[in-house]
């Protein structure tokens, strides 16, 4: 069975890169366009991994993140930050949340 990649990333293009590239390499992926949809999606059937951006509509990432920790079924989920947002202190901070990458 093909391992899941969960992104939840606004960017069509960005999303459709991820998609193709994780798919080259086995992965089922599926792709959330905010961060509620992700959070729902990440709850009805835990990944094997997230990809996450920070700026995302309604729910930004950091958000989503706190959220997906915060609840049994996906707490333990891996979530790699993939952003644009490159300040030391949006690291640090996705860093406290619990990103793993």
């Amino acid at each position: 069975m093909a391992r899941t990649v969960l992104v939840i990333e606004d960017d069509p293009a960005s999303a459709r890169l991820a998609k193709l590239i994780l798919g080259s390499e086995g992965y089922q992926t599926v792709v959330a366009s905010n961060g509620l949809q992700g959070f729902k999606m990440a709850q009805a059937d835990p990944p094997n991994l997230i990809l996450l951006d920070l700026m995302l509509p309604g729910q930004d990432g950091f958000e989503v993140l706190h959220c997906l920790r915060a609840e049994p079924r996906t707490a333990d989920v891996p979530v790699v930050i993939l952003s644009a947002k490159a300040h030391p202190t949006d690291k640090r901070w996705a860093d406290r949340l619990g990103a793993d990458a």
